[in-house]
């Protein structure tokens, strides 16, 4: 999976195993339980940041911002979810609030994004374990630690 960073996009592609397709398939979030809440005016992420993204030439890349949800933040670095136009893609966008920094990676059932000065973040369903390195910020967001 690529990563979009600052102004650089690139759609990012995820593998999916089987058990993730058929929960894709059988829930209308695809197992993000952040989808079913109300969005509220914190969950927008920058305007700037989903205009960028949705210049990309793949619908797996371009946020429905209607969707987006904050799932928290993390040692400075605000954390969104946002479903993609492309049925089943998810993104999450990773913005560190200076000098522009900020990273998103779009996938179909799980990713994750890593940038220097932003962090290592992974998202999933959330039917998934949390890996041994990973801190929880949401049900569906992590942080994962020692990757530097």
């Amino acid at each position: 999976m690529r990563s979009l960073r600052r102004r650089t996009l690139a759609t990012a592609i995820g593998t999916l195993v089987a058990a993730l397709a058929l929960t894709a398939c059988t829930s209308g979030n695809g197992g993000y339980a952040i989808f079913d809440r109300e969005a509220t005016a914190a969950d927008q992420p920058p305007q700037e940041i989903l205009d960028q993204m949705s210049e990309s030439d793949s619908d797996g890349g371009r946020p429905d911002a209607q969707t987006a949800r904050l799932a928290g933040t993390y040692d400075g670095v605000s954390l969104w979810l946002v479903k993609a136009v492309a049925p089943g893609y998810v993104c999450l966008i990773a913005d560190a609030h200076d000098e522009a920094d900020w990273i998103a990676g779009c996938a179909m059932g799980f990713g994750g994004v890593s940038a220097p000065g932003v962090g290592t973040f992974d998202f999933h369903p959330g039917d998934q374990e949390l890996p041994s390195n990973g801190t929880a910020i949401s049900e569906n967001v992590y942080v994962l630690h020692g990757l530097d």
